[in-house]
């Protein structure tokens, strides 16, 4: 029941996180009707259902909890982590609409850090195609599967919503620079937790999450 709209509504949404974003590459709201109107790239994609590709680059510094303290005044604490992999040929996978690498590592990342869904306050995943996002949101455990492109359509992923998304502008807006994307990810999840992400900042933001696909 996935529709056009639904997937559109991931475009405009990410790009009005991206018009907010300094650090993004397109920093420009787009209507959704525009959207929908745009030439059709793939069906059911058009012009506005893939992500930029984009060069940037992107670092954290990684260290013990207690050289953290001494080198910055608002450390943000990794709690867990997750890894999985799986076929990448389509042919060899069991769906087309989930990512079991993404349902294995999520689960790992949960138990690690000892944490439930409802504890998220935002959330940046790969949304290399508008498509992606609403698998991955669904894939991550926050949407039961088949109803992500209605959370989406219901403003819950955007900021102010019950689970803002991609506040960078993913991939969308904020851009592919393919081996930076998911360090980029972190950063921007680390301006959030320390309430420095300006116009776009998610309020009461204490616990966040990442997740990056690769093929």
């Amino acid at each position: 029941g996935t529709t056009k709209e639904m997937l559109s509504t991931v475009a405009e949404k990410n790009y009005f996180h991206g018009s907010k974003n300094p650090y993004a590459h397109k920093q420009k709201v787009i209507p959704l009707k525009n959207i929908m109107n745009a030439r059709t790239v793939t069906t059911p994609f058009g012009f506005h259902d893939m992500s930029l590709v984009t060069d940037a680059s992107a670092a954290v510094v990684l260290t013990t909890k207690e050289r953290a303290k001494s080198i910055s005044k608002k450390p943000v604490i990794v709690k867990g982590s997750g890894h999985g992999g799986d076929y990448f040929t389509l042919s060899l996978k069991n769906s087309s609409t989930s990512f079991p690498a993404t349902v294995k590592a999520a689960e790992e990342a949960f138990k690690m850090a000892d944490v439930k869904r409802s504890d998220i306050d935002v959330l940046e995943c790969h949304d290399c195609f508008t498509i992606t996002e609403i698998i991955n949101i669904e894939d991550l455990g926050f949407v039961e599967k088949g109803k992500g492109g209605y959370y989406t359509m219901e403003g819950h992923t955007r900021l102010g919503g019950k689970l803002p998304v991609n506040t960078s502008g993913g991939l969308k807006a904020k851009g592919h620079p393919i081996g930076a994307t998911g360090v980029g990810q972190v950063v921007e999840m680390t301006f959030q937790l320390r309430e420095e992400a300006e116009a776009r900042q998610v309020k009461n933001a204490r616990t966040a999450m990442t997740h990056v696909l690769g093929g």
